[in-house]
């Protein structure tokens, strides 16, 4: 019993959380209904896996085209809990890769407009130098002409002087804010450090990488959950007879019901084998045959049960396929 209350406990856990996942995931793709699809969701996620207990216990007794639509309609369920989990943990990526790459895009930025400080100033240098060689073009015997030619050229150079200062300052400015970034990159980097790191192992782009992790992720998550409910199921319904008992089938479609524990006391009949075949007819003389038994006999009381199962069943199938007997 210990371990059915930890295979269902694990169930629980398991179903619960693609289930949280999966609304949270669906509500964040339909954020203009988001109260609806939270209440859409949580009904389909319980349907699933009432259909997957449903169909798993009454397999043999569900028509097929029944059979055949609640088989897709939990397919297409699984399915979509898979595309709310995926939608989940890619926004969940996207909060932390989204800062990255704004910080990653003003280094670029920060980068051009060094550059292009760097190409100005060495324009403004460059416009100084052919000054200067004008001024040198004159005779040094013409130092009339110089000076007027220095005078001329007076108002122009304080331009590039006062331009010269502007773009160290500027320069300076944008080299701290790089520096700034680009330690903020490497504080941002230690969140996505372990996708970075399988990224690169696996020689793929970040964003690839990440998409495999999810696809595994709930590739293993929402058919985990839904095979775990079933058994679950398997479990409870082996416990039908008590912590002694199981109920087993065997490959001809028999089902025998025998005793679990070696230590046990074995009745000196044979375990009874109840065929799916035998006639109701049949199967009243063997319950009458179990009636004059021990009732006390914890064997003898689920065997009971399963032929008066059976009985029942049979009843009504032979009612539905001849009403006009029971008429008669």
């Amino acid at each position: 019993m210990f371990f059915i209350a930890i295979l269902i406990l694990t169930t629980l856990m398991i179903a619960g959380s693609a289930a949280f996942f999966s609304i949270y995931g669906l509500a964040q793709i339909f954020t203009g209904a988001f109260w609806p699809v939270v209440i859409m969701a949580s009904s389909l996620e319980i349907g699933k896996l009432v259909a997957a207990s449903y169909l798993y216990r009454y397999w043999e007794w569900v028509g097929f085209f029944r059979k055949t639509y609640l088989m897709l309609a939990i397919l297409v369920l699984m399915g979509i809990t898979s595309a709310g989990i995926f939608g989940f943990l890619s926004s969940a990526y996207q909060e932390d890769v989204m800062p990255l790459e704004e910080m990653e895009t003003q280094i670029v930025l920060f980068e051009e407009r060094k550059i292009e400080i760097k190409e100005l100033k060495q324009e403004r240098i460059g416009q100084r130098a052919r000054l200067d060689a004008q001024i040198d073009a004159i005779p040094g015997n013409h130092s009339t002409n110089r000076r007027k030619m220095r005078d001329a050229q007076k108002e122009e150079r304080a331009q590039i002087d006062l331009d010269l200062k502007q773009f160290a300052i500027e320069l300076q400015t944008v080299t701290e804010e790089h520096h700034k970034v680009k330690k903020a990159v490497i504080q941002q980097k230690v969140h996505t450090g372990p996708i970075i790191f399988i990224a690169k192992a696996l020689n793929q782009p970040i964003d690839n990488a990440t998409t495999w992790m999810i696809l595994l992720i709930i590739f293993a998550f929402d058919p985990l959950a839904v095979a775990l409910t079933i058994g679950a199921n398997d479990a409870l319904i082996h416990r039908k007879g008590g912590s002694n008992y199981m109920i087993h089938k065997n490959p001809e479609g028999d089902v025998e019901v025998s005793k679990a524990e070696e230590d046990a006391t074995v009745p000196d009949e044979e375990p009874l084998v109840v065929n799916t075949a035998m006639s109701v007819e049949e199967l009243e003389e063997m319950l009458d045959a179990i009636n004059t038994k021990h009732g006390n006999d914890p064997q003898v009381r689920l065997q009971k049960t399963l032929v008066e199962e059976m009985l029942a069943k049979k009843k009504v199938t032979e009612r539905v396929r001849n009403p006009q007997k029971d008429k008669e």
